[in-house]
């Protein structure tokens, strides 16, 4: 029994990218949508990038030097080796040392980490939030391939 529905409705483009979208990322299983750059703020981001340290385990949002060390470090490389695509939960468990309480020790790690970024990019719930939930999947870094620097 197919159960999908298909609607086709006119929104103007606001209503869409505020609203429909992260809707559809939040209850679709496939990958989080392309982000269109269609305002000034999306404009400036497109400019800074996070650029990652293995070697001194270092983490840069653009100019500012983010006080990023060991396991949010480590957490941080995980995501940025995949921008763009979610890291599930149990890759990430792997690098935490605890036997129990992986779940709320990794939402932890995940806050900490994006605290560290400068608004609006560390909160989860804005558009341009840096790291996003996929609710019983996993995480992702919300940036594109050429805005994420390993060396």
């Amino acid at each position: 029994m197919n159960n999908s529905v298909n609607i086709s409705i006119n929104l103007d483009s606001n209503f869409y990218d505020n609203f429909v979208k992260p809707v559809v990322e939040r209850f679709s299983l496939r990958e989080p949508l392309t982000p269109r750059c269609n305002s000034e703020s999306e404009t400036l981001r497109s400019f800074t990038r996070l650029k990652l340290l293995r070697t001194g385990s270092m983490a840069r949002w653009g100019d500012q030097l983010l006080p990023i060390t060991g396991k949010h470090f480590d957490i941080l490389l995980k995501l940025a080796q995949r921008p763009g695509k979610i890291v599930i939960d149990q890759d990430l468990y792997a690098l935490i040392d605890s036997e129990f309480h992986k779940d709320p020790l990794l939402r932890q790690y995940i806050k900490n980490i994006r605290k560290t970024f400068p608004s609006p990019y560390n909160d989860h719930s804005h558009p341009e939030g840096i790291i996003k939930t996929r609710k019983m999947e996993g995480y992702y870094l919300n940036l594109s391939p050429d805005r994420v620097e390993m060396v």
